[in-house]
């Protein structure tokens, strides 16, 4: 839903706030589980960092420039796959680094990094 607002919703009046709130008039001042309004009557998500919308806004705002089709779940599940993926990769590498520079070999170093990346990719 967030993902949806952000893409009609004007960016001046989300602020790249967690919105569950569409663009519609009827939406506004309506509210909605852990919601917190702001005054366009726009309710924001406060449970959950925005961080964690800005790419998945990204690519449906692209997606949508450029099909013209809304976002759908099969993107937003695809753009969430890609963002694990792209993170235990990185947690991987740091996690060698990490135990290289603690004076563990290589070997160990890898399955240090492989069990760090299946413990972030397997725990959700």
């Amino acid at each position: 839903m967030t993902v949806t607002a952000w893409t009609e919703v004007p960016l001046a009046e989300s602020r790249l706030l967690p919105l569950v709130t569409l663009a519609n008039p009827r939406d506004k001042h309506t509210a909605w589980g852990a919601t917190v309004p702001n005054k366009y009557g726009d309710y924001i998500y406060a449970s959950f960092p925005p961080a964690g919308f800005f790419v998945p806004a990204l690519l449906a705002r692209t997606q949508l420039q450029l099909t013209g089709l809304p976002p759908t779940l099969a993107s937003m599940v695809a753009s969430n796959c890609m963002l694990g993926l792209i993170a235990a990769l990185l947690l991987s590498r740091l996690t060698c680094r990490v135990a290289i520079a603690s004076g563990v070999d290589a070997t160990g170093a890898a399955i240090a990094g492989t069990l760090a990346a299946s413990v972030l990719l397997f725990s959700r």
